[in-house]
């Protein structure tokens, strides 16, 4: 997701503000471009252990341990994508404070669609968990999982309430 919203220009801190803003949104944006391909990545090998033979107790053994790690790392790659996420709603919250009046619209788009990606993000680690045999690991990565998703919602759910303030008549 690209953005690069305004910051009002009446103080000089506003404009320092805004180029830091938008530095720091193009390396999010560099950086989630670089999960989404991890997250593609690490599918692969779960892919292919799901094919592996089982009919003797070795071949079983094997499949096992290559799922147990297979599902480990397609796991990670999307946790990383929801703080990543995470911390772009942080950016938009703040532009919608100090952004220009008239693209703040875009923010209100933009924490919607890093909602949108931080659950669909969840069920990519929750559906992997959820095949774990180790529990403890499981729990631990949906215990995080939840925790940023619980922070998504309201984070969304304040700057989607300020822009809502700001558009509506």
């Amino acid at each position: 997701m690209r953005f690069y919203l305004q910051v009002n220009r009446c103080r000089e801190a506003a404009e320092r503000a805004d180029k830091f803003l938008c530095k720091v949104c193009r390396f999010n944006n560099k950086k989630l471009a670089e999960c989404m391909d991890k997250d593609a990545e690490s599918f692969k090998p779960l892919a292919a252990a799901y094919g592996l033979p089982k009919h003797t107790e070795e071949q079983i053994k094997e499949r096992e341990a290559i799922m147990a790690k297979a599902l480990v790392t397609a796991s990670e790659a999307p946790l990383s994508m929801m703080e990543l996420i995470l911390e772009a709603m942080k950016l938009i919250d703040r532009i919608s404070v100090i952004g220009s009046r008239i693209a703040i619209s875009d923010a209100g788009v933009g924490i919607t669609m890093c909602e949108a990606a931080m659950k669909g993000a969840s069920l990519n680690v929750f559906i992997n968990t959820k095949l774990m045999k180790d529990r403890e690991l499981a729990e631990d990565m949906n215990f995080k999982a939840d925790k940023m998703l619980a922070e998504a919602a309201q984070i969304e759910e304040e700057t989607f309430g300020r822009v809502m303030d700001a558009v509506r008549p």
